[in-house]
């Protein structure tokens, strides 16, 4: 596997991307944590929802201070295009490791931030499909 341009990984950065490389993908943010306060990454579905994993939700109190981040590839200098929002509620499922987050306005696509890819449930990819993740490290 190759991550980013070969390097390894880069907490608050996606390895070797440039800016509106990955404009489908949002960091989940709790203002109360360290540096950016990022927790999770996520991946816009609609101009106004963040499919994320629900376990980056165990210890949170009130969701509606945390923020969500798109169009960054680094998260200590998100630039002019990223798109800061609150998060409005959040919804988890009860038994899978699934959440959405509903932003408190919707974001605008541009360039640098588009809905994100999801896969389809079939068919499913073979071990010779190209696959590719984006996160902050």
């Amino acid at each position: 596997a190759e991550f980013g341009n070969g390097s390894g990984a880069v907490p608050g950065a996606v390895p070797g991307a440039v800016r509106g490389a990955w404009p489908g993908l949002a960091s989940i943010q709790d203002p109360r944590g360290a540096g950016s306060g990022h927790v999770c990454g996520g991946s816009l579905i609609t101009p106004a929802w963040v499919l994320t994993a629900a376990r980056c939700f165990l210890r949170a109190r009130n969701v509606t201070t945390w923020r969500v981040v798109l169009g960054a590839a680094d998260l200590s200098d998100p630039g002019p295009e990223a798109q800061v929002r609150q998060v409005r509620r959040l919804r988890e499922h009860g038994e899978l490791d699934v959440a959405l987050l509903e932003l408190e306005r919707p974001v605008e696509c541009s360039d640098f931030v588009q809905l994100g890819c999801v896969a389809q449930a079939e068919p499913r990819p073979d071990g010779r499909a190209a696959c590719y993740l984006g996160g902050w490290g």
